[in-house]
C-alpha cells in the first residue's frame, strides 16, 4: 500500500488551480506550490 502526504504543483501559469484545492480538501495533502498559482497556503503548505 502506498501513502502520499503532499501534492507538488510547480506551474507558474495557472490561476488558482482546482486540482490542488480538490486534493487539499478531500485528500488532506500538503500543497507544495509556486506563488504564481494564486492559492494562499500560508499555514498549510510550502
Amino acid at each position: 500500500m502506498t501513502k502520499y502526504f503532499a501534492v507538488l504543483f510547480p506551474s507558474a501559469s495557472e490561476g488558482s488551480p482546482p486540482s490542488v484545492l480538490n486534493v487539499m480538501a478531500n485528500g488532506g495533502l500538503i500543497p507544495i506550490i509556486a506563488k504564481q498559482c494564486g492559492i494562499d497556503s500560508y499555514k498549510y503548505g510550502f
